[in-house]
């Protein structure tokens, strides 16, 4: 159901690029002539690929029958500015408009997609210096330390970014950031800091003028603030908490590699710490996975007196990883247990087929148990959707149930670490378990999304557009995209965490399971 997560800075700008005074800028800009190397579409060919859209919204997207959006009126008015404009379309443009029109269905796995850029179109943009990074009480400033993984304020005193040359870092991520349109605030926020960390380069395509200083407006906690002009630099921006993203990306290729002991350390006071960089699909090695994993908790794992799973910068993959680790964490006596149900659109291609084949099958299917089915029937007694679902639109629910293994079951309290970036089947992961007496969801609401995804070609442009072809419900009849699992312990980052001096989710987790009274 879930696909991992790709977010290659390229590939996906067109989604914070804005359109500026949209008549007349939709054309190629003489003064951007070499670089768009002739990366446009007549109006004829950008009427026909709107059209595509609005006919892959009416069959495909489950999630335009939710009324969020009139995406139709949206695609009208769209073709009407470009019917009295002058000259060829630029790509980039209609990308941005149609990923505005899709970004507003609440979504979070779709997009539209632009991929004709090159880093020759980037070269020698200009970024703000430092790093930005989204806390709940604002946006902070960094710069690096000596010290590796630590920061210090980019200025002293006045930690937060809130203007650049005088538009509200807000309205700066609404404009150039699209595809949030519906996603949780707090993802909003985290994606949002990336977005104005390459401030540069979106201004740049969005038609603005790529300046050499910028005008920033800082702020400190008792609310005062001061003005003051910042040089551009080109130099790459490099991402906050380097040292967690270092290790997630080295551990994805252990992962993807079968070498499942080095996702494991164990932590003072006998404490476990698994990480799972990725939900890797295991294909033909999944009984290979099955022998390390056994392995790993009969031989570490179990004799520790708590385990910590963590799933923060967990961008998604397939749920292979879930129905593994199900066999040691899932309580017996709720196995088999319901964790995922699905009602897929009646009209969208292959949407049976494809769920079929991601284990989540109808009420009656033949693949079910006995058991598997005396589980889904008390699970429809008690489950009620949070949106409507009218029949005629959408097929009969699916399901989607996880087991244990009680010969290997780890009889001893579980921490799964979340955050805004925990995405995806990453999310579903820590929907599953969420509510059991013996695992405690601890860090912040993830970007949850779920919904049978597939990718489309606009014929003329060749843009690529992505759906979610089916509205899928966690156990308490919440939607994922947009709404995410609340945390049984919400731990948001610090001061502290934020400059790299600790790491707060993580040692609540430590600090809880070794507490006898928490467990």
């Amino acid at each position: 159901m879930e696909e991992v997560y790709h977010k290659p800075f390229i590939r996906t700008i067109i989604l914070g690029v804005f359109l500026f005074g949209f008549l007349g800028t939709m054309q190629a800009q003489p003064n951007q002539k070499d670089n768009t190397k002739k990366e446009t579409v007549t109006k004829e060919e950008a009427l026909a690929d709107l059209n595509q859209l609005k006919e892959l919204l009416d069959k495909e997207s489950a999630f335009a029958e939710l009324d969020r959006v009139d995406y139709e009126k949206a695609i009208t008015k769209l073709k009407n500015k470009i019917q009295k404009q002058k000259g060829p379309v630029q790509k980039m443009l209609l990308a941005h408009e149609m990923a505005k029109i899709v970004g507003k269905l609440g979504d979070r796995h779709a997009y539209v997609k632009y991929e004709g850029l090159t880093p020759h179109h980037v070269k020698g943009k200009k970024n703000l210096p430092g790093i930005l990074v989204w806390t709940p009480n604002g946006i902070v400033w960094l710069k690096k330390t000596p010290t590796k993984g630590e920061y210090n304020y980019y200025h002293e005193g006045f930690p937060f970014l809130t203007h650049i040359n005088g538009v509200a870092v807000k309205d700066l991520i609404k404009k150039y950031h699209v595809k949030d349109a519906k996603a949780p605030k707090a993802v909003k926020g985290v994606n949002g800091a990336k977005i104005l960390n390459k401030i540069g380069f979106h201004r740049f395509f969005n038609g603005e003028s790529v300046e050499d200083v910028y005008t920033v407006r800082l702020e400190n906690k008792q609310g005062e603030s001061k003005e003051v002009p910042i040089n551009a630099t080109n130099k790459k921006v490099a991402a906050h908490n380097p040292k967690p993203r270092r290790q997630v990306k080295r551990l994805i290729e252990d992962f993807n590699q079968v070498r499942v002991k080095k996702l494991f350390t164990k932590l003072d006071g006998n404490i476990g710490y698994l990480r799972i960089p990725k939900m890797v699909e295991f294909g033909w090695k999944a009984n290979i996975f099955q022998e390390q994993f056994d392995a790993l908790f009969k031989n570490k794992i179990q004799g520790t007196d708590a385990l910590i799973i963590d799933l923060r910068y967990n961008r998604g993959g397939k749920r292979d990883v879930l129905e593994l680790l199900s066999d040691y964490i899932l309580p017996p006596d709720q196995s088999p247990k319901v964790v995922n149900v699905v009602y897929p659109k009646k009209t969208a291609e292959d949407n049976n087929e494809s769920l079929d084949r991601k284990k989540i099958y109808l009420a009656d299917s033949p693949q079910w148990s006995n058991e598997d089915k005396q589980a889904i029937t008390q699970f429809e007694n008690i489950f009620t959707p949070k949106v409507q679902i009218p029949e005629n639109i959408f097929g009969p629910p699916r399901y989607y149930i996880i087991r244990s293994r009680p010969e290997v079951y780890y009889r001893q309290p579980v921490y799964i670490l979340i955050s805004e970036e925990t995405f995806s089947a990453a999310s579903v992961f820590a929907s599953a378990f969420k509510g059991m007496s013996n695992v405690h969801l601890v860090g912040t609401k993830p970007d949850s999304s779920s919904g049978n995804s597939k990718e489309y070609t606009l014929k003329h442009s060749g843009l690529l557009v992505k759906l979610s072809r089916a509205l899928s419900f966690q156990q308490d009849g919440n939607l994922f995209d947009g709404v995410g699992t609340k945390p049984d312990i919400r731990v948001p980052n610090n001061e502290r965490s934020v400059l790299g001096q600790n790491d707060r989710q993580k040692e609540r987790a430590v600090k809880d399971a070794l507490d006898p009274a928490k467990n």
